[in-house]
């Protein structure tokens, strides 16, 4: 199965697919993809054959009947129509809109064991596990791809092995390409379970905040709820029926919870997809295993809630309640705050995370790459000219506009082809692994690369066309001394070892999620094409210079859609998950605080009318306003205090963890702490405040008159 973008044309017609994927004969025996027209055993058993979507058959053809239809594939092949399927599931890691017959096709008669551009799926037989077919890769490459080694190479498998290299075939069961595939970048729709699991877990923090919050604000109530339950005994009722009263008061308030949290699901699912970048649905009825588990969710979270406060208040004495002696629950408040220090420590740590996770984000998009990856444009298809790339790309430089263009195989910001390499002299099992970069003589000029010795290709020396120029990591692996004195050798053309012309000073042609590899720019071979074109355009000349190109384009290009991209964009599309992620911490840490702050709100009504008498008091005997503020607000500012000493650690620990996962990373300086110490500081004194003031400018004669 190998996945490409072709340009397919029907009449006159023209579209770039992206999903066009290539698979044999076969595919139908292992996927049950429904078909709505022709047969799934024989629609790919011909070469040149392709089976389309319900959505392109519509998008095509309308309602015309498709079969027998013949699309023309990147002006060159005719594919006959000869089935028509569903269109895959939004969430399916299968993605395709057309399905072509690799028969036929170079890459389907390649006995080549050295290759892994093909994604191959096994229907294994029932009872059979993947680990005993695993067990048998290794006598098959010794068999076949051992035999390949030794002849570029002229070393054994084992010696391959020895000499730290990596290669082996194993299986991946299908239902873990979604979470827990190790190349998730390999099929559509896979992501990191890291991420489910982390939001997983704030989800529960802030329910486990609004459990707690329920059970502050209850039990700040029993002393207003004490003379009920009194008199409830006093009539007759007992404590088994208290506790059922307010378990399914607690019932009930989480029924109506639930139901409502369903409906804001139904109502913000699909901004939460746009922002998420997913498809997600909830099938209540269709999937056996929501509605139990929503139902078990309710009855939990309302047992959880109601549980402390029904115990508690059905165990009241009587004659101390009718004598109006009644002790309020947790008198010493060792409970009640620790639970209002978890709702802080859990926004703290949400607000540590966001801060975190967007300065790492701001850093890696400021980064100094080592090129300049703004002003370019890059023209994609280049190769659908032809020979006539060198013709296109003069033309292209005569407005002024343009300050250089470049031909290049490869562009940075994605996937780059390794090659084995050997030091000449060296032992044969030494062998290294250099990216290889692709290009024209004009590529130093247009990407503005750094050259730290030697030189860069040049028209001058008709022998650069067998020269390589590497990057400064690449000495290093290699252990190269006196680089420029030194020649590399191919194992697949061991006659012509390539001198070192030139050492390029590092720079990141991938993310900043991964090191700068070893890497060896070379000059492109005669009739070899480039797959793009790299535009540098004057700065403020952007659309100018996009509008001449695609003029000339199609000037010299027929049937073929001017394709293109700016590189800036594409970097910033390798960060988009975490971007993603950063707005999702950020909502949830709102959340989480906005939570919290209902929670201390009423805790601190609470407070205040508890020392109703004693700020009566204190301001009879002078006290000021601003000192009574500073009693209440006390107590609720030391929590917070508290809460930062928890959250910090292991803040710290998560996203040390998480930076982890990129090469170029920030350092989690103290002022990110601090701030969010800062911040939580502010918020939980505003949200106080408001009943502290209230209290202070209170008349001294109605809180003395309190009760």
């Amino acid at each position: 199965m190998v996945a490409k973008n072709n340009i397919v044309k029907y009449e006159e017609e023209i579209f770039s697919e992206e999903w066009f994927v290539f698979v044999d004969s076969t595919f139908f025996e292992i996927f049950t993809f429904p078909f709505i027209a022709g047969d799934p055993n024989t629609a790919l058993d011909r070469p040149h054959t392709v089976v389309i979507t319900k959505e392109m058959k519509v998008k095509y053809f309308g309602k015309e009947d498709p079969i027998g239809k013949i699309f023309k594939i990147n002006g060159e092949e005719d594919y006959e129509i000869t089935g028509v399927c569903e269109t895959p599931p939004s969430q399916s890691s299968i993605e395709f809109d057309f399905l072509g017959s690799l028969t036929g096709r170079g890459r389907s008669s390649h006995d080549d064991w050295g290759s892994n551009s093909l994604q191959t799926f096994v229907l294994l037989e029932e009872g059979v596990s993947p680990e005993e077919i695993n067990d048998q890769f290794s006598a098959l490459l010794d068999k076949y791809f051992g035999p390949i080694i030794n002849a570029i190479m002229n070393i054994s498998l084992t010696e391959f092995y020895e000499g730290g290299n990596r290669y082996y075939y194993y299986l991946e069961r299908l239902t873990d390409i979604h979470l827990h595939s190790s190349f998730t970048e390999r099929f559509e729709n896979a992501t990191d379970t890291t991420y489910v699991y982390v939001l997983s877990v704030i989800a529960l923090f802030i329910l486990f905040i609004a459990c707690i919050n329920f059970v502050n604000l209850t039990t700040a109530r029993s002393s207003l709820r004490a003379r009920e339950v009194g008199i409830k005994k006093v009539v007759g009722s007992s404590r088994r029926k208290l506790i059922q009263q307010f378990l399914t008061e607690s019932m009930l308030l989480s029924i109506l919870s639930m139901i409502l949290a369903v409906v804001l699901v139904e109502l913000l699912l699909g901004k939460f997809n746009d922002l998420s970048e997913k498809e997600l649905t909830v099938n209540y009825f269709s999937n056996p295993v929501i509605i139990p588990s929503l139902i078990i969710l309710t009855l939990f979270v309302g047992l959880v809630a109601g549980s402390y406060a029904a115990f508690f208040q059905s165990s009241v004495k009587v004659l101390s309640v009718l004598k109006g002696k009644f002790s309020h629950a947790m008198k010493t408040g060792v409970l009640r705050n620790a639970m209002v220090i978890f709702q802080f420590t859990t926004s703290i740590f949400l607000i540590i995370c966001t801060l975190i996770v967007f300065s790492q984000i701001k850093y890696i998009r400021d980064m100094d790459l080592g090129f300049d990856k703004d002003q370019i444009l890059v023209i994609e298809r280049f190769n659908a000219i032809g020979n006539q790339q060198q013709l296109f790309k003069e033309k292209l430089l005569n407005d002024p506009k343009i300050q250089n263009a470049s031909v290049s195989v490869n562009v940075p910001g994605q996937n780059f082809s390794g090659n084995g390499i050997l030091k000449e002299g060296g032992k044969d099992s030494e062998v290294h692994i250099l990216s290889r970069w692709w290009a024209d003589y004009d590529l130093l000029e247009t990407m503005g690369f750094s050259m730290v010795e030697g030189r860069f290709y040049s028209e001058e020396f008709p022998t650069d066309s067998n020269a390589i120029i590497i990057n400064q990591v690449s000495i290093k692996s290699m252990t190269l001394d006196d680089p420029l004195t030194k020649r590399l050798i191919e194992p697949s053309d061991t006659v012509r070892p390539r001198p070192i012309v030139g050492i390029v000073k590092d720079f990141n042609f991938q993310s900043a999620h991964n090191p700068i590899r070893p890497l060896s720019l070379e000059l492109m071979r005669s009739g070899q094409t480039g797959r793009f074109l790299l535009i540098k355009f004057q700065p403020g000349s952007m659309q100018s210079a996009l509008r001449n190109a695609e003029q000339l384009w199609n000037e010299m290009v027929i049937d073929q859609p001017f394709e293109y991209f700016f590189l800036d964009d594409e970097f910033d599309e390798a960060y988009r998950g975490e971007r993603r992620l950063g707005i999702i911490y950020t909502i949830f840490s709102v959340l989480a605080i906005f939570i919290a702050c209902l929670g201390l709100f009423g805790m601190a009504s609470f407070t205040t009318e508890r020392k109703t008498k004693d700020i009566g008091i204190r301001k009879a005997m002078g006290a000021t306003g601003t000192s009574i503020v500073f009693l209440l607000t006390r107590e609720f500012n030391k929590w917070v205090l508290v809460a930062n000493v928890i959250a910090w650690p292991l803040a710290f620990l998560l996203m040390k963890n998480w930076l982890e996962n990129f090469a170029f990373r920030i350092d989690q300086g103290i002022f990110t702490y601090v701030l969010a110490a800062i911040l939580t500081l502010i918020i939980a004194i505003v949200t106080v405040s408001y009943q502290s003031i209230r209290a202070a400018i209170k008349n001294p004669a109605e809180s003395l008159r309190y009760e």
